[in-house]
């Protein structure tokens, strides 16, 4: 079954000292959004013609792969409910990105993504050489 999920990542956090008592406080966080998608490719493990050097179109695997969107988003000073960042939980971060950028702009992002993985994923468009010619050495 084909993987169609969308995921939200961590790339890295900027976090400073904040005068008085504390430390590591989240100023910006750098993150990535993922369309994740199955590719079928050659298996060129066991693969190749020894004779004619061509790929066998018949032996394939499936890897995983993906679509990026980059951001960033700078964050509010915390509040009295403030978490250490060697004890913050990753969805907590995702959570609060997602609450800055507003439902609209997180839709938008998601939608983005999603559709250049449709673009890249067409079934209508194919790749490769007809049959008949010389094999690419």
């Amino acid at each position: 079954m084909a993987r169609e999920e969308i995921t939200w990542e961590i790339e890295q956090i900027k976090y400073a000292k904040i005068s008085g008592e504390l430390e590591n406080v989240i100023l910006e966080v750098f993150y990535k959004l993922i369309a994740w998608y199955d590719m079928i490719v050659p298996d060129e493990t066991d693969n190749l013609d020894e004779n004619l050097m061509i790929i066998d179109p018949t032996k394939t695997k499936t890897i995983e792969n993906g679509v990026t969107i980059h951001g960033s988003i700078k964050l509010d000073p915390p509040g009295d409910a403030f978490t250490p960042i060697d004890q913050l939980p990753k969805d907590d971060v995702v959570t609060w990105i997602k609450t800055k950028l507003g439902e609209s702009q997180v839709a938008t992002l998601e939608t983005t993504v999603s559709d250049k993985r449709a673009n890249l994923i067409d079934t209508n468009i194919d790749r490769g050489r007809p049959a008949h010619w010389d094999p690419v050495l």
